[in-house]
């Protein structure tokens, strides 16, 4: 089954089952998008990279044939895609701000960095740069077209178009770095359908700090949706979780989330982010390498394993950085129990005897009886002797 599920991955990342109306493919606007530039270049290798290990994993994983929909504001080219345009749609309606450009349109260079975190190629003769799944398919889903995102009443209905999007198009696994503050049932059931289609669905667990009070969605449903994990913030130097992650409960990891090194949505350099946006992908790539090695690990599964591989801290888990930093070579090569089910087990088929066997086992049980009926007939003698005994004067010891 292992080889049949790769091979029905990657049919689907080739051909992709479209929603009437959709179309897949670069934006013909795409050189109209006045996107962000960048004033860095990459350097030594970035920090961040270095602090997860991924050399050691991309041994044992690339994310090969995974589809990953990152759900965010547009995916532009750039170098580190290997100069070719991410696929995806643009379903910012044209009404609406920055609406109509082409998923490839990104106005505040917040989705092109997501995605650079999760798959920018592993080309070390190029460039310093890489993602956590350089292999992995990446699909643009765009759902916001403001130049900088903000609260809106209707991000709630954007994110679960999105994600309704990724569902009908088989992703393997979705990135949300926009969050909602409003707990919307329409969101909440599109999660949950990613969630019964085995879909690993990995969000932000949002930027508002300790205001426990104030929960940010999806984040808030990672405790009740299988396949959903939050992810909070720490720096990518000291490891420090970052004071405006949000905290609470349904934190399941932490990933670098301060200074971290994005590519730009305009030009070929880089800049430097910070938010638990940009930490969230980081375990997207993690899952997206799981799905690779793990195949037959479902959503649940691979939640699981990356929560058990984190770096705990000295509690275990807490509200801050749930269950730790995520460890993606650990989460690739830990050896975990397995589940424990609540099926009860099968009761065991009685034994089947050969002739013989029958036989001897027959005139064992026949010899039993027979002294069984000897003990008894003694027993029986003994209760009419001790009487009779005690009249002729017999005494015990």
């Amino acid at each position: 089954m292992p080889l049949l599920k790769r091979l029905a991955v990657r049919a689907a990342a080739a051909l992709l089952v479209l929603a009437p109306g959709v179309l897949i493919g670069p934006s013909a606007a795409f050189a109209a998008c006045p996107g962000v530039e960048g004033s860095l270049d990459p350097g030594p290798e970035p920090v961040q990279q270095t602090r997860l290990g991924l050399k050691r994993a991309f041994a044992l994983a690339t994310g090969a044939g995974v589809n990953v929909a990152v759900i965010d504001s547009g995916v532009a080219a750039h170098p580190v895609f290997g100069g070719k345009r991410v696929e995806g749609v643009d379903l910012v309606d044209k009404s609406r701000p920055g609406g109509g450009q082409g998923a490839d349109c990104d106005l505040p260079s917040h989705g092109t960095g997501v995605a650079g975190i999760i798959g920018a190629q592993y080309a070390p003769s190029k460039s310093t740069y890489y993602g956590v799944a350089p292999a992995a398919n990446l699909f643009s889903v765009r759902v916001w077209g403001e130049k900088k995102p903000s609260p809106d009443p209707g991000a709630a209905d954007w994110l679960a178009e999105g994600v309704e999007w990724a569902v009908t198009n088989k992703m393997n696994v979705i990135n949300m770095s926009i969050t909602t503050t409003l707990d919307s049932p329409r969101l909440k059931e599109a999660v949950k359908r990613a969630s019964e289609a085995d879909i690993v669905v990995v969000v932000a667990s949002g930027n508002s700090g300790d205001q426990q009070g104030k929960p940010e969605y999806p984040a808030a449903w990672a405790g009740e949706i299988d396949g959903l994990i939050a992810v909070a913030g720490v720096d990518a130097v000291t490891g420090e979780r970052v004071s405006s992650s949000s905290s609470g409960p349904w934190v399941g990891v932490a990933a670098p989330g301060d200074n971290i090194v994005i590519p730009a949505s305009t030009g070929e350099k880089f800049n430097l982010d910070k938010g638990t946006s940009f930490a969230a992908p980081f375990v997207a790539g993690t899952a997206a390498l799981l799905r690779e090695r793990f195949p037959d690990l479902s959503a649940k599964q691979i939640v699981r394993r990356i929560e058990e591989t984190a770096n705990h801290p000295a509690a275990r888990r807490d509200d801050l950085v749930g269950y730790g930093e995520v460890n993606p070579y650990a989460a690739l090569t830990a050896d975990l129990p397995a589940e424990v089910t609540s099926q009860a087990a099968e009761p065991a088929a009685p034994p089947v005897l050969t002739a013989d066997e029958y036989t001897r086992t027959r005139q064992w049980a026949l010899a039993a009886v027979a002294i069984a009926a000897v003990l008894v007939a003694l027993l029986m003698a003994g209760r009419f002797s001790v009487p009779r005994g005690n009249r002729r004067g017999w005494r015990g010891e």
